[in-house]
């Protein structure tokens, strides 16, 4: 009997083990698979030994390269764990161009016909400071005075250090300071000197909150999200 419940126990934690296993492959797998969508830019050499500067930008399912003053080429790509396959339009048909591949965050490219065959390149993914800091970008939203219904459309952009507010023909800036946290900022005048509102960044809905206290837009808010 004891000996039936010992390999009872077994069985329970080898098949917990391979659940947990199974789980951390498909997680690891995806995050490799989806690692390559974004701008990436770097050297390309072409078959002749000429290098130059190139681009290539990765959505889910295209891809397009910029091969210094060239024409940009572009098309379809699958993904696995190790490589990427990329694929062009020739004359009405598909065909596979090129293989990529990540390895510690470099990206590498070859070509293994048309156009291209015979070259590669190496690329480094472009920062993209939307998606490092919480304010940065441009945000469309509705700001409104209390009680109002529709309120008015309005555009909120921000750079490292200042902002501008768009309503309609109305424009206003100033430059801004945010928390420690990160997450909300005080918008102030383009001396720096008076407050003129407040905001916070719900990272979780990837909203903006704005509160507007002074000039133009006095008593006025609104929500904003960003493109």
């Amino acid at each position: 009997m004891d000996n039936k419940r010992f390999w009872l126990g077994m069985l329970v934690i080898t098949l917990v083990f391979g659940m947990t296993v199974l789980g951390c492959d498909d997680s690891i797998k995806d995050k490799i698979e989806n690692s390559y969508n974004g701008d990436w830019s770097g050297t390309f050499t072409k078959s002749d030994g000429t290098e130059v500067e190139a681009t290539i930008v990765f959505t889910d399912t295209t891809w397009t390269l910029k091969v210094g003053t060239d024409v940009a080429i572009a098309g379809t790509y699958t993904k696995t764990a190790v490589k990427a396959t990329l694929s062009t339009d020739v004359s009405g048909s598909t065909y596979p161009v090129a293989t990529a591949s990540i390895l510690l965050s470099n990206l590498t490219v070859t070509f293994n016909y048309g156009t291209y065959n015979g070259s590669s390149g190496s690329f480094t993914r472009v920062k993209d400071d939307t998606q490092t800091d919480p304010f940065i970008g441009t945000w469309n939203g509705t700001l409104s005075a209390s009680g109002e219904t529709a309120g008015s459309s309005a555009t909120i952009v921000f750079t490292d250090t200042a902002w501008t507010l768009t309503v309609g023909s109305d424009t206003s800036s100033g430059t801004y300071t945010k928390s420690t946290i990160g997450y909300t900022a005080e918008l102030k005048t383009a001396d720096g000197l008076y407050p003129v509102g407040t905001c916070i960044v719900n990272p979780v809905k990837k909203e903006l909150t704005v509160n507007i206290t002074g000039g133009t837009q006095q008593g006025k808010s609104g929500k904003f999200t960003r493109p």
